[in-house]
């Protein structure tokens, strides 16, 4: 028989002592509206709290670091003025300018700017008087306000960050971003499993009674029933957690 959403709800309505068995989480009783209500959070936490086999991916992510902008003209001035039609940035932002012909002078560097316009801003402390007179092209890249240069997003369905290149490079997980002096990495994660026929059958049981420790209270007269679930929850978690490290391989 497949697991499904309502066969684990089921298990952990058996646990607290409820044997009418609901049809769908969406029923209209207590037992169905109390499963609902924690299916999810319990699910969720339950695969954050151990690097299940069954919930372990790996992907490859690339910089999402702020898009790079177009320069149409530099001033031989000081301060040295650049134009970026629309550039979006504020005053005492931090930029890299890159491929600017003729005034060379400024390429590869990080400068602090002044925002004059919604299409100019000015390199702080950067006397371009005596600079070559600028030609054509050039990009210019607003720098993150860290240490860090390139960020990558992490995967919608990422519950935890497990290592990023096998933590070989620093890095840290801020904001739902990775953030990196890596211009591409390597992303091991749990995540959301939705469908319970992925699931393990020893986490199916550890569901069902972490469920069964959450709708207690509201679904039972026994004082005690809640610590005596959450004693059977402790003892199998710590049997479920060897089993499946024992399945997982070679250590990386």
């Amino acid at each position: 028989m497949a697991v499904t959403d309502v066969s684990i709800a089921n298990m952990a309505l058996s646990h607290v002592g409820q044997h009418n068995q609901i049809a769908a989480l969406s029923d209209s009783t207590e037992a169905a509206r109390q499963c609902n209500l924690h299916f999810e959070p319990v699910r969720d936490a339950l695969l954050r709290s151990h690097p299940w086999n069954f919930a372990v991916k790996r992907v490859r992510l690339i910089t999402q670091a702020e898009s790079t902008q177009n320069i149409t003209g530099a001033t031989a001035a000081n301060p040295v003025v650049l134009t970026v039609v629309g550039h979006g940035y504020t005053d005492g932002e931090r930029v890299r300018v890159a491929s600017v012909g003729g005034m060379t002078q400024i390429n590869d560097r990080e400068f602090t700017i002044d925002a004059l316009t919604a299409d100019t801003f000015s390199l702080l402390d950067e006397n371009g008087s005596a600079h070559t007179a600028y030609t054509s092209g050039g990009t210019v890249r607003k720098i993150p306000a860290s240490e860090w240069s390139y960020w990558f997003a992490l995967p919608s369905d990422c519950l935890r960050v497990l290592n990023v290149d096998d933590d070989l490079y620093p890095y840290k997980n801020e904001g739902g971003r990775i953030l990196s002096n890596e211009t591409a990495v390597n992303l091991k994660y749990v995540y959301k499993v939705t469908d319970p026929t992925l699931f393990d059958s020893q986490f199916v049981s550890l569901f069902a009674l972490a469920l069964a420790v959450k709708i207690s209270v509201k679904l039972s007269d026994n004082a005690n029933l809640k610590e005596s679930i959450k004693a059977d929850l402790q003892d199998m978690m710590r049997e479920a957690r060897v089993f499946d490290a024992q399945e997982g391989g070679t250590p990386d």
